[in-house]
């Protein structure tokens, strides 16, 4: 292994190092409130620089999710600065879905018939500038205008063929995260070797088909969607385990139960309690969680040792949100307890 690839697993694992450990889940989980969380994070954690201002009760999931946003791109920013200077361009996926992020925020706030501010409504950015000016994005009258904004940036050909539709969201971000997994694979199988880039790809794979199995269960679940109807939210399989018999079988599903009986019988349903899978987001978080935990523990291929790192930091990220949350409603900490991943009580 080269210095430079060295330096990369090395820094990796320093911010996996820091992570939330049961000790800490455990703290806030008996915490009396939202103030008492938030202080603990700001005095107790690594998240201290992030919340050493905001311990007020009135707290609420947009404050709290745009301060998270703010410590998570801080720490891959960083790690993308360090990647550019080596020459590792794999980094730019962090870029990529910080990016992303940011133009699917701009997007609902300008289909909002109600528009919050801004400035709250959008996750913070500036450890990571992106490559397009996001207020004037944000500021657009519709989506064509958006599209016109973006037209110099590398989203702008995955969105164009949309341009005219009526605006749909999930369509939207199925465009963008389908370009980001084609493109983060191609510079991957550029600059990897071989077996690197074969457990670089399965990562990403993992991520984007779990998300894909997430969203058909809630489509088919709250919004009783017909196969036609899956088909056209425009889902992108450039980076997947899945065979094409085993996605369309999952599309075909007639219902949720027997969505969950195809699931079964991918490599999905080798891994989890295939039962959780009503709640499928808590599934998917679990199914990550442990794969995830031992490559970044046993993985001696560097790439793959920071995405293990990038997706388990959005776990965490979602665990910490969820008992603010909870705490926020009064719920107790068992209940809470029952939506964290990755704690031991």
């Amino acid at each position: 292994m080269s210095f430079s690839e060295n330096a990369i697993l090395t820094r990796s694992r320093a911010i996996y190092s820091k992570r939330l450990t049961d000790r800490n889940y455990k703290d806030l989980l008996n915490c009396s409130g939202v103030e008492e969380a938030a202080h603990y994070l700001s005095t107790k954690t690594q998240y201290f620089e992030t919340f050493v201002s905001f311990t007020s009760a009135k707290i609420n999931r947009m404050m709290l999710e745009s301060l998270l946003k703010r410590n998570y791109v801080g720490q891959f920013s960083a790690l993308y600065s360090f990647s550019k200077i080596i020459g590792n361009e794999t980094c730019r996926y962090f870029v990529m879905v910080n990016e992303i992020t940011l133009i699917l925020s701009c997007l609902r706030y300008v289909l909002a018939p109600n528009k919050l501010d801004i400035f709250v409504s959008l996750p913070s950015y500036e450890n990571m500038s992106p490559g397009f000016d996001v207020m004037s994005v944000a500021n657009s009258e519709d989506f064509s205008e958006m599209l016109s904004k973006l037209k110099k940036t590398e989203y702008y050909e995955a969105l164009k063929k949309l341009d005219g539709e009526k605006p749909n969201v999930l369509k939207i971000e199925n465009a963008l995260y389908g370009y980001l997994d084609k493109k983060i694979c191609e510079i991957a199988k550029k600059s990897l070797s071989k077996v690197e880039y074969k457990k670089f790809y399965e990562m990403v794979a993992f991520n984007s088909d779990l998300k894909f199995i997430s969203k058909v269960m809630r489509l088919k679940r709250t919004f009783n969607f017909s196969p036609e109807e899956i088909i056209d939210c425009g889902f992108s399989f450039d980076a997947s385990l899945l065979s094409k018999d085993e996605t369309q079988s999952i599309i075909s599903a007639k219902d949720a139960d027997e969505l969950v009986s195809e699931v079964g019988k991918t490599v999905y349903g080798k891994g989890g309690d295939l039962h959780k899978i009503k709640d499928v987001d808590l599934w998917s978080r679990e199914i990550k969680y442990e794969k995830y935990s031992k490559e970044i523990m046993y993985s001696t291929c560097p790439n793959v040792v920071m995405m293990c790192c990038f997706f388990l930091k959005e776990i965490e990220i979602r665990n910490i949100t969820s008992i603010i949350e909870g705490k926020k409603y009064g719920l107790e900490p068992g209940e809470i307890e029952k939506h964290l991943v990755g704690y031991k009580s």
